[in-house]
């Protein structure tokens, strides 16, 4: 029998240490708290990973304060940004606990675990074998923080038996981590990428909205104090006519970066547009009124929208 905590040999029929006391444990290599290979890996994938989120939260934050965005799109893209670095703080949070073997760091591993199986078919199966790993006795154990000297003889047993894994366990550890990375980024992907993309079309459709509100304004104030509405053939000709004193100035182009359209009606009116998402809409103007798609044109008449996006667009 060895002692489990000075490592002294004592007796076979001995049940304390001669030397300190401590609980004798069976024959055999004394059990150690060294970190296995797997849980090192996990530790290194969760530190790329946190670092990746936080990355990439920080570059979304600063996109969103210098982009032309506004609104829903600006809220939108502040609150995504938040959630991925509070995101990656977590998976740093983990990659520390499961390099220094905290048993918070296993704790939050087993949650992304949980999480990881809605990843069907790949990271179901994936995140099934971490769990499996994560559930052996011998990672209790390890994870426990419980002192070397306390250990029952089966928990030195399973502690010993998890320093002897083998490299195909290690192996089939670093392959299913990877893929359930994969996975997992995919769902966050698959669910926040289209939501991502259409909030930022509607701010810069309800910026097109205002620029065009504020051009037809500019017109109506010079209409109100020249009893005539300003004679101009394009944007151009017509911000000569209204810059500086009735707009500071005139926007030229919609949020797509699209020229926006003025065209005089006779003399007696006007008419302000912007071909939607693809720039081409002016083509293709419909009967007025609301309109549900990106793509559709958005019209202001002699003061008025007359085609103007309402409700879920796509």
């Amino acid at each position: 029998m060895y002692c489990s905590r000075c490592g002294v040999a004592n007796e076979a029929n001995a049940r304390f240490c001669t030397a300190c006391g401590a609980p004798l444990l069976p024959a055999g290599e004394p059990p150690s708290r060294m970190r296995p290979t797997l849980v090192l890996i996990l530790a290194i994938l969760n530190f790329i990973g946190g670092a990746c989120q936080l990355l990439l939260g920080l570059a979304l934050l600063v996109w969103t304060l210098s982009s032309p965005a506004i609104g829903e799109a600006r809220t939108i893209l502040g609150v995504f940004g938040l959630g991925m670095i509070a995101l990656g703080a977590l998976s740093t949070t983990c990659g520390y606990g499961l390099l220094k073997v905290r048993p918070y760091g296993r704790t939050i591993q087993l949650v992304y675990s949980w999480i990881g199986l809605l990843g069907f078919p790949v990271g179901t199966v994936v995140h099934a074998l971490i769990l499996v790993y994560l559930y052996r006795p011998g990672i209790r154990v390890l994870f426990s923080r419980k002192p070397l000297d306390e250990l029952s003889p089966e928990e030195a047993r399973q502690l010993r038996a998890l320093g002897n894994a083998n490299a195909a366990a290690v192996a089939v550890g670093v392959v299913a981590v990877f893929f359930g990375g994969v996975a997992f980024t995919g769902i966050v992907a698959a669910i926040a990428i289209p939501n991502l993309l259409n909030a930022i079309d509607r701010g810069k459709q309800k910026r097109t909205l205002a620029d065009i509100r504020s051009i037809g304004t500019a017109i109506e104030s010079y209409a109100v104090d020249r009893n005539a509405y300003p004679v101009a053939r394009d944007l151009p000709e017509l911000a000569t006519v209204l810059e500086p004193v009735y707009i500071k100035t005139l926007p030229r182009k919609d949020g797509w970066g699209n020229p926006l359209i003025y065209e005089p009606r006779s003399g007696t009116g006007y008419e302000i547009g912007s071909g939607g998402k693809d720039g081409g809409a002016l083509d293709r103007i419909g009967e007025g009124g609301a309109t549900t798609n990106f793509n559709d044109a958005i019209l202001f008449t002699d003061g008025e929208f007359v085609q103007w996006p309402e409700g879920t667009q796509r």
